[in-house]
């Protein structure tokens, strides 16, 4: 097994177990799928629902909220 992943899909590749980690050095511990079913970086993931559920972004959601396309 090759250690580390390059290019297109290494996320993917480390996903399946075909490499042990990226470039950047993420390993399958430090990845997660979200809901769209895209391999993010758990630590991402993790910061980006923290800022969603925050008081400083409520104002967008109340302006998607109110704004509903039909």
């Amino acid at each position: 097994m090759t250690i580390n992943s390059k290019g297109i899909n290494e996320r993917l590749r480390v996903w399946n177990g075909s490499m042990k980690r990226t470039s950047g050095g993420l390993e399958k511990s430090d990845l997660v799928k979200n809901k769209r079913g895209l391999i993010v970086s758990k630590k991402a993931s993790d910061a980006a629902k923290k800022r969603y559920n925050s008081k400083k972004f409520a104002h967008v959601k109340d302006s998607f909220s109110k704004n509903q396309f039909k």
